[in-house]
């Protein structure tokens, strides 16, 4: 059998035992020999006789996944989010599509909750006016006593609730796909969108990006929040609409934003980065390298188990 690795990071050397088992699983494995994210172009010309390729956020669309080699039966990607790949049109070609859940989901909780800290405590400014040798001090607050929203309450945003148990913060959770169970064993109580929107000091994005999800936070939802809301995203960025971020920001319509995702990656130019109540992130809350470890095991052994007919590879299920 033959593997594709295309997603980029994996063939950094520190990542080695993910590529001694993909040869252990497979009897050929051709790396991604770019050190970066590959073109649909650069794809196309190593993909020959793949029976399974390792993707990260490189684009399969439509049209890409329908030049694939008749050969290929499995796109098991590195990573959670599967926004990149055109899963219907897998469906419909035969390819079986797999994702990493749960794999990153410290790495993206700890993210989460160091931007909180940084715009709570106001840590860039400090720093910044700190060694400029500006005695300035801004205004800072505690988290306890605070109420925070989570909007998405899968491994990630569990994650981050658990963490947040200990700033002794009320935890109000979105999610119409999580299960009553789940928030009563956690300790968070489950309310509408608008519930969450109108009480929290802090919101925090942790939502798959679906057509139900996308923009969720946009004109209208920014105008049910306070004036000292914070809010976060390591999720992904088209659950926000930036240009009505960007006024509800510069208009002091919310105190603040911590970023990690945009809505266009690599984001070189961004309105937003001219914010002075923004801290952003390049795209790395996952970037851990246990969470990277975590992930490429759990690709490779997804391709495999797929391959073989074998149980418990986490395949993504196409809309019906």
């Amino acid at each position: 059998m033959k593997l594709i690795i295309t997603a980029n990071g994996l063939q950094d050397s520190r990542m080695a035992p993910v590529k001694e088992l993909a040869e252990e699983y497979f009897s050929s494995v051709v790396m991604n020999p770019w050190g970066r994210r590959g073109t649909q172009g650069e794809i196309r010309a190593i993909w020959d006789a793949a029976d399974a390729i390792i993707c990260g956020a490189e684009s399969f669309d439509e049209k890409m996944i329908q030049g694939t080699p008749s050969s290929l039966k499995v796109l098991s990607h590195y990573g959670v989010g599967v926004d990149s790949i055109d899963i219907e049109a897998a469906k419909n070609r035969g390819i079986v599509v797999c994702n990493t859940p749960g794999a990153n989901s410290t790495s993206v909780a700890e993210m989460a909750l160091a931007l909180i800290l940084s715009l709570a405590k106001h840590i860039i400014p400090h720093n910044t006016h700190t060694k400029l040798g500006e005695w300035k001090r801004f205004p800072i607050f505690e988290l306890e006593g605070k109420t925070i929203g989570i909007i998405g309450f899968g491994a990630t945003g569990q994650a981050l609730a658990k963490m947040i148990r200990t700033f002794n913060m009320e935890i109000l959770v979105y999610d119409p796909y999580s299960h009553d169970d789940i928030a009563k064993k956690e300790g968070v109580k489950k309310v509408d969108l608008n519930h969450l929107l109108e009480n929290s000091d802090i919101i925090s994005l942790h939502a798959p990006c679906t057509e139900d999800t996308f923009r969720i936070i946009n004109r209208e939802s920014l105008s049910l929040m306070k004036e000292t809301t914070l809010l976060i995203n390591v999720a992904r960025g088209d659950l926000i609409d930036e240009k009505a971020l960007y006024h509800a920001l510069k208009d002091r319509q919310i105190a603040g934003a911590g970023l990690d995702v945009y809505s266009r990656e690599p984001a070189e130019k961004n309105k937003l980065f001219a914010l002075e109540n923004v801290v952003c992130t390049p795209h790395c809350a996952a970037n851990t390298f246990e969470a990277r470890l975590k992930m490429g095991h759990m690709a490779v052994e997804n391709a495999y188990r797929v391959l073989m007919g074998l149980p418990g590879a986490h395949i993504v299920q196409a809309r019906e």
